[in-house]
């Protein structure tokens, strides 16, 4: 019996070993943890904010999804040039939401064209959803324990990105996915980067980490499906939006 206990308690030793090393390690594990534990008080303190869901923009706070969909609803007219006016931006906003602008290239149009005619509620309820199984989806990846998963649904890079429904957990999901597929699904990765470069400041810098380990690969598979993207934006937008941009 003494034996039996001994190797149990050794296997739960050992298990639990893992479990902090897969988190990180216990240093890492245990800022984890606190600081998880304070976002989670945060996210009580704004919950009615985060998770409101007002029928219209015009409802809702000062939120980057409310630029998304101003710049599709201006695309969706025709008038895809003028998202890049300020002016004419924001003169179909709220004084609340004047700090907002569209600053994303002209084929994050495309990715963002549902947004026209979907309720603001609806557009804010899908975006928490991916956000929380984006951050879950990192976690199965790493291959963290079920704990970490949670800890990092609540984080304080979840409660920042939702307070003004930003879409950074989205973006380091497709980041890590496509380092992990590089070497063995370069197309896949490609693809991925190439949908990332809806956010030049991240889907250019994943180039400079990809040429280090040497995925050309994946390099040439994301250049030829941001040429299409570019090009579909075009063809769906004309090449005015991308005079504005530039």
């Amino acid at each position: 019996m003494q034996i039996a206990t001994g190797s149990l308690e050794g296997g739960t030793t050992a298990r639990a070993g893992a479990a902090l090393t897969r988190a990180g390690g216990p240093v890492f594990a245990i800022i984890l943890i606190l600081t998880s534990v304070f976002s989670a008080l945060l996210f009580d303190l704004r919950a009615d904010k985060i998770f409101a869901l007002p029928m219209s923009a015009a409802e809702a706070s000062a939120e980057d999804l409310v630029a998304f969909k101003r710049a599709a609803a201006m695309a969706a007219e025709g008038r895809a040039a003028d998202a890049y006016d300020a002016g004419a931006f924001r003169a179909g906003l709220s004084p609340e939401h004047e700090g907002l602008l569209w600053l994303n290239p002209p084929h994050g149009l495309l990715l963002v064209a549902p947004l026209a005619t979907a309720p603001y509620g609806t557009a804010k309820l899908a975006l928490l959803l991916l956000t929380a199984l984006s951050l879950a989806a990192i976690g199965v990846l790493a291959r963290a324990p079920l704990w970490a998963i949670a800890a990092l649904i609540v984080s304080p890079a979840a409660f920042a990105s939702l307070l003004v429904m930003q879409t950074g957990p989205l973006i380091a999901l497709g980041l890590f996915a496509a380092f992990l597929l590089a070497p063995s699904r370069p197309m896949a990765a490609g693809l991925i980067l190439a949908l990332l470069t809806v956010k030049p400041q991240y889907g250019l810098m994943a180039p400079v980490f990809l040429v280090a380990l040497g995925h050309w690969r994946a390099i040439g598979w994301a250049s030829l499906f941001s040429a299409a993207l570019v090009a579909l934006s075009i063809a769906a937008y004309g090449a005015a939006p991308w005079a504005a941009f530039l």
